[in-house]
């Protein structure tokens, strides 16, 4: 990933073209996938390293996120 995009971090692609200053204004498209993938918008992370990085554990990638909430923590495995 570094050597293609030289940057270690990746956007999440679910916020394209979504205002983070007025979540209000996401279109139902968009506020339908934050809610069904991360739960709710204040769990959805921005930015987060683009490879596992970390120690992967049972529910968690090994990846590190900066949340909508404002909070850095580890990311979960999607599970539908």
């Amino acid at each position: 990933m570094f050597a293609a995009e030289q940057t270690s971090y990746e956007w999440n692609i679910f916020l394209n073209g979504a205002s983070y200053d007025h979540p209000e204004e996401w279109s139902l498209e968009t506020m339908g996938l934050v809610e069904k993938i991360f739960g709710d918008r204040l769990n959805t992370p921005l930015i987060g390293d683009a490879e596992p990085y970390h120690i992967s554990d049972g529910n968690w990638m090994g990846k590190n996120a900066l949340f909508f909430g404002g909070h850095v923590d580890k990311t979960k495995r999607y599970k539908p």
